[in-house]
């Protein structure tokens, strides 16, 4: 009838047919255990199938009659008693579908596997989970449940996850696309290839009713809930997270962030998290009294450090890197989202240091929206268009809340090297200014507050993986110096000002340190313990000490009052000795060890020309 092979052909390819290796774990028609029909890690069998409106039909999300959790002819069938049959599915990859957590389980992910999170996954209700330090979870960029836009793996109210990594071993989230032993293959211009990590709890929300749901989850899904009254509430723990090439977007304008902390109770433990080359923010909290130590969000495409709906937890030791190209927001905060602006919590932030682009662009380092409030302390604030802004156009805005109510505070942080310049007239906008603030008030107040516009002199600032990026602050730097105190022990005690002081707590987990951004130049501009003033302090002896103590020699410019603090590796201090007035000249001081514990420390000598360093190891018998 004159029928043409092209017109079959075409209507193959509009029914969603595709010519396409399936990849089968094994093909064999002998006796020899190498046929194993399963359709392998990876394969396309997983994604595009179409959904049967026949309820006779079995609803799965897979092409060909095995998926890769069960070869269904084993055990009855002669093709297994022959011997045909073999287990040939790389059994070291694991994909993980919603249905496969469910209310109540309690599961564990080995890092003998890889695990890929296929579409939505939620632990529900009950549920509990557990990663084992170095495991990888990798995100399908293309779910199979068509109606899943992204992979992400959603910690739900009354569910708790525990996924404690160490600095050797951590925990990396990315995408399948990530070959996490090639640091070459993926960047940080890498992102949204699949979701993110997203925990849920029951504590407090501004907003009104006390509920939500989550945003970068469809809103009529019912589990993406969050908030309560229970501020005290667990998710579990997070620390040594990487988290990376994430914010897959639902829509337009509607991307998934690295790391969603919704209500949020401050009884789950978080600390040491990462989030590198995130489509949209790096870190967001919706409210909730959770607590952070340790975080690193770098090279996202929106705002690094972002909060709404009132959170009202703590944060220290944040770094933020921007993208030479992307001028986003260290920090975006919010307030209250409720119509009567309840409840007015907001958070206490100690020791930040955050990068902008250094290039032109229209965002201010902290933009603190509508009625949002925040303490920052010891921060150090450097390479933005603009360092802060703050707006003024209702009855209780972020600019009433500095000004009139004092909830803000901005103490001894640095500020510079901003494009619209270094006077804080200009780097302090207003914004729809409709109550007659001015800036005026606002830098008066912030230098009453003790911040300073002055170089901290970090070590190095790059954007390129070079091995040149080393944010601590040199010998000398006034990072060291005007220490704001703090009576809540949760921060730790540490004297400079900044995200880092002696040791940059960034290498070994981050994807930072392994794509080869990371340097240690603590050689520039110092040389053997010397700052230009002429302060020189000599490697203390015996290194290592193994007695109870060490004497450290050291010359100086001229008499001055000294003091020898004395830090651990993460920044804590673990001596603090005022030694009075010292002449000109060379001297020997013998300092007590007996107490610390073996390890590397850093020793300071602090004087009125500045401060030098040296490291000490202190190695015990027992």
């Amino acid at each position: 009838n004159g029928g043409t092979v092209e017109a079959v052909v075409a209507k193959l390819v509009a029914e969603g047919n595709e010519i396409t290796d399936p990849m089968l774990s094994g093909i064999s028609r002998e006796p020899n255990q190498q046929l194993d029909p399963r359709p392998n890690s990876g394969s396309p069998a997983y994604g595009n199938a179409v959904a049967a409106t026949d309820e006779w039909f079995d609803a799965v999300t897979y092409r060909g009659a095995f998926d890769a959790k069960d070869n269904w002819m084993s055990g009855w069938t002669a093709t297994d008693e022959l011997g045909y049959f073999g287990n040939l599915f790389n059994s070291t990859v694991e994909i993980i579908r919603d249905e496969d957590l469910v209310a109540g389980g309690t599961y564990t992910f080995t890092n003998d596997k890889e695990y890929i999170l296929d579409g939505y996954v939620f632990l529900e209700e009950g549920g509990s989970l557990t990663i084992q330090p170095g495991t990888i979870i990798k995100g399908k960029n293309q779910p199979t449940n068509a109606s899943d836009n992204a992979s992400a793996l959603i910690i739900t109210k009354g569910a708790t996850i525990n996924a404690c990594g160490t600095a050797d071993q951590p925990i990396i989230f990315t995408a399948e696309l990530d070959d996490v032993n090639d640091p070459t293959d993926l960047g940080a211009q890498d992102k949204g290839l699949w979701g993110g990590l997203i925990l849920l709890g029951n504590a407090t929300v501004g907003e009104d009713g006390g509920f939500d749901n989550i945003e970068g989850i469809p809103a009529d899904e019912g589990r993406a809930q969050y908030g309560g009254s229970n501020d005290d509430d667990s998710s579990g723990s997070l620390c040594y997270i990487s988290i990376r090439h994430g914010g897959a977007a639902l829509q337009a304008d509607n991307e998934i962030n690295g790391l969603t902390l919704g209500g949020v109770g401050r009884g789950t433990d978080i600390h040491h998290i990462e989030v590198f080359a995130n489509e949209d923010d790096g870190i967001e909290f919706f409210g909730g009294t959770v607590d952070l130590k340790y975080g690193a969000t770098l090279f996202c495409g929106d705002d690094g450090f972002d909060y709404d709906e009132s959170w009202g937890g703590r944060g220290q030791f944040w770094f933020f890197l921007s993208e030479s190209d992307n001028g986003n927001h260290a920090g975006e905060h919010d307030g209250s989202e409720s119509a009567d602006k309840t409840p007015k919590s907001f958070p206490t932030i100690y020791n930040a240091t955050y990068i902008g682009s250094g290039a032109q662009s229209d965002d201010a380092c902290l933009n603190l929206k509508d009625d949002a409030a925040a303490v920052y302390a010891n921060s150090i604030f450097t390479a933005f268009n603009t360092g802060l802004q703050l707006r003024n156009r209702g009855t209780s805005d972020s600019y009433s809340r500095y000004l009139t109510d004092g909830d803000t505070k901005f103490l001894n942080n640095l500020w510079f090297d901003f494009v619209a310049g270094n006077d804080p007239n200009a780097f302090v906008t207003i914004a729809d200014n409709q109550n007659g603030g001015t800036v005026e008030a606002v830098v008066a107040k912030l230098v009453a507050e003790g911040n300073e516009v002055v170089d901290p002199t970090l070590r190095g600032i790059s954007r390129e993986p070079n091995e040149q990026l080393d944010p601590l602050p040199d010998a000398g730097s006034p990072a060291f110096e005007n220490i704001a105190a703090t009576t809540d022990e949760w921060f730790d005690v540490v004297e400079f000002r900044g995200a880092f002081g002696y040791d940059n707590w960034m290498f070994g987990w981050t994807a930072l340190d392994a794509y080869g951004y990371l340097g240690d130049l603590s050689d520039t501009g110092v040389e053997f313990g010397r700052n230009e003033s002429g302060v020189s302090l000599m490697v203390p002896y015996p290194n290592p000490v193994t007695t109870g103590t060490a004497t450290l020699a050291f010359t100086l410019p001229a008499s001055t009052d000294i003091t020898v603090s004395i830090f651990d590796l993460a920044g804590r201090m673990v001596s603090n000795t005022k030694y009075g007035t010292f002449a000109q000249g060379e001297h020997n001081l013998e300092i007590a060890t007996a107490n610390f514990h073996s390890g590397l420390y850093v020793v300071a000598l602090q004087t009125e020309f500045g401060t030098v360093t040296q490291k000490l190891t202190v190695l015990k018998n027992n």
